[in-house]
């Protein structure tokens, strides 16, 4: 399982490129220099590896088109085993790493080979508005205390994934929905309403 790499994916990294997807344009600029930038804000991180910037990037996206309808990079997202993943991730992170801008680097977590990207040079954070930078850092904050196992487990539970094929782009709008799980008070009101129907059914069935 992993990436489909098309033409479109093939393209440079170039300052400033920006590339048409659908009705959407998907700036590879500002995806890289956020790639940077995480794994700069990751540096002492442990429990951050390649599945875990995924998620991150993920959030940062979807989250900001949630709160601000626009999505950062607006690239898109693809549903993989582990969790929504940008589509483009790969052939960005190879240009950034034929830059030495980026370096990959394998460390043991508790007995996994995890895949650390490097930034070797500061990300230009011109390309990004004061709003997007402090989505990101809260984003990195929260998820502070989790690897890859449960941020992956934790984006599973986005509604957006959850009804997604495997490869299938999520749209951003799936962002708008309701994802957190029911509480207690929206299982009762739930369950009052399927009482309710059934008794409506028995209802007009006894009648006929």
């Amino acid at each position: 399982m992993g990436y489909e790499l098309d033409s479109i994916e093939k393209q440079c990294y170039t300052p400033n490129m920006r590339i048409k997807i659908g009705d959407m344009m998907f700036n590879n600029a500002k995806l890289g220099e956020l790639i940077l930038y995480v794994s700069q804000l990751c540096e002492k991180d442990r429990k951050f590896g390649a599945t875990k910037l995924n998620k991150i990037l993920f959030y940062c996206d979807f989250l900001s088109y949630l709160n601000y309808g626009k999505a950062i990079t607006e690239d898109e997202y693809q549903a993989i085993e582990k969790g929504p993943a940008p589509k483009h991730l790969i052939p960005i992170r190879e240009k950034l790493i034929e830059e030495e801008a980026l370096a990959i680097k394998n460390a043991n977590y508790y007995g996994f080979v995890q895949n650390r990207t490097v930034a070797l040079r500061d990300p230009d954070l011109s390309l990004f508005t004061p709003q997007e930078i402090d989505l990101v850092n809260r984003i990195v904050h929260e998820l502070c205390d989790h690897d890859g196992r449960s941020v992956s487990k934790l984006s599973h539970m986005f509604s957006g994934y959850m009804v997604a094929s495997e490869n299938e782009i999520i749209p951003y709008e799936t962002a708008l929905l309701d994802f957190d799980s029911p509480t207690e008070e929206m299982i009762k009101y739930g369950r009052s309403l399927e009482n309710f129907a059934k008794s409506c059914l028995n209802k007009e069935y006894g009648d006929s």
